[in-house]
């Protein structure tokens, strides 16, 4: 089976770092990149195609924007199923998995996730449930599934839940958990950014901006010093850079990578 993982929030909204709900000292966004980054090796151990689709540290201008980003990727690279990993807030208990129809194939994926987080962690099973308005379920062509793994604001959950369990938990609904070595993070203090205009005048800036924007790209202007720096992505990876710059080329604006 080929799967795409999505570490929930883990972006920047702006200049703001989406980091989720947060409670009893954790962030959403910490565990859900803990959990993806465990729960590849194990479902490759099992045999599957499996890619992280998160835009780490990426900006966006708006939340729907990170979504449709990642259901894009879930789809180029053909999955068969999009896993987008959460973790719940509000007062409840519990683990709840989201679907966009009762007639998803996604449906009895949900229902074993459900069941076999509820017993690995120990805590309530809250079921399946339906919503065709969530932008994860809503923009994937590929079937998928929101997984809210407890809430960090219970206690209770929290203490329970640990990233190694929860990705133990979903894994297991695929296959026989094995042991396989977690491939290493990518280096997060190095960002490499992508560059498309520099300008000593706020209005240039705006105008290469509006361009950008007018061809799907997301970007922001970002002043350093004297100049206005138009940028339209930030990766842990250069290659990723790299492909975005080849892009932009193809689409007749210069960047380079910084």
């Amino acid at each position: 089976m080929r799967i795409a993982l999505s570490a929930g929030h883990n972006v920047y909204i702006g200049s703001n770092f989406d980091c989720g709900a947060v409670g009893n000292g954790k962030r959403e966004a910490d565990i859900t990149k803990a959990t993806v980054k465990n729960l590849i090796s194990l479902l490759e151990a099992q045999g599957h195609k499996v890619k992280d689709v998160t835009p780490y540290n990426q900006r966006f201008s708006h939340k729907k924007s990170h979504h449709l980003k990642r259901c894009r990727e879930a789809d180029s690279f053909g999955a068969d199923l999009y896993l987008d990993v959460h973790i719940n807030a509000g007062g409840g208990t519990g683990v709840e998995t989201w679907i966009y129809s009762n007639g998803s194939s996604s449906k009895k994926h949900a229902e074993k996730i459900c069941n076999n987080v509820s017993k690995h962690i120990g805590i309530r099973n809250r079921g399946m449930k339906v919503n065709p308005n969530y932008w994860s379920l809503k923009h994937c062509k590929a079937p998928a599934i929101i997984i809210e793994g407890c809430f960090i604001d219970n206690a209770n959950d929290i203490k329970k839940l640990t990233p190694k369990k929860y990705a133990e938990a979903i894994a297991v609904s695929f296959g026989e958990i094995k042991e396989s070595k977690p491939k290493s993070q990518p280096n997060t203090n190095k960002l490499y950014r992508v560059q498309t205009g520099a300008f000593s005048v706020r209005k240039n800036a705006d105008d290469l901006l509006k361009k950008l924007k007018a061809k799907g790209y997301d970007a922001i202007v970002v002043k350093q010093g004297n100049l206005y720096k138009v940028q339209t992505g930030a990766f842990d990876k250069k290659e990723n850079a790299n492909k975005l710059v080849m892009q932009l080329k193809k689409d007749g604006f210069e960047a380079i990578v910084i």
